[in-house]
């Protein structure tokens, strides 16, 4: 009897340098959709020019209307230290959006990146590097997406990267 080729494989990890990396070799092998939940992406190597390179490759190369959506908790972080990524925002709009979670909104107590609706990496808590990366079919990666989906909705416009003309 032959195994099942689409079963889930995890690989733990419990250091802020083992989530990066696990966040972008995610990010780089990612080719239709990729929804980010972090309460401000400072932990995400996002803004590291690894991390911006493999964002705009798929910016580049995906197609369709947000197929890429980041959600936070806050902006304040993207805003003062993420201009490479607002750079992007605006390039690629509206193929690439960042939202806000509405005040007063329920949301995880952790992170999570789903590429392709197949690999998930998630820290389980906010303020510790503790997590794991899924790659297979799995029902952490549904119900991460449907709390990313249900969020989403709520959500308010976040930074854009437009220049505002007042």
């Amino acid at each position: 009897m032959a195994e099942n080729a689409a079963a889930a494989v995890e690989r733990k990890f419990d250091t802020y340098a083992a989530y990066r990396e696990q966040f972008l070799d995610a990010l780089r092998n990612t080719r239709r959709s990729l929804l980010i939940f972090d309460r401000d992406l400072a932990h995400t190597a996002l803004e590291s020019r690894d991390g911006i390179e493999a964002l705009d490759t798929l910016a580049r190369d995906v197609v369709g209307e947000e197929p890429i959506r980041i959600l936070v908790s806050t902006a304040t972080h993207i805003e003062q230290s993420c201009p490479r990524l607002l750079k992007l925002v605006e390039r690629y709009s509206p193929r690439m959006r960042i939202k806000v979670v509405a005040e007063g909104a329920a949301h995880p107590d952790g992170c999570f990146l789903i590429g392709d609706g197949r690999v998930l990496v998630t820290r389980f808590h906010l303020d510790r590097a503790r997590g794991k990366r899924v790659d297979g079919a799995s029902p952490d990666i549904a119900r991460n997406a449907a709390q990313f989906e249900t969020m989403w909705i709520s959500a308010k416009i976040g930074p854009s990267g437009a220049a505002l003309g007042i």
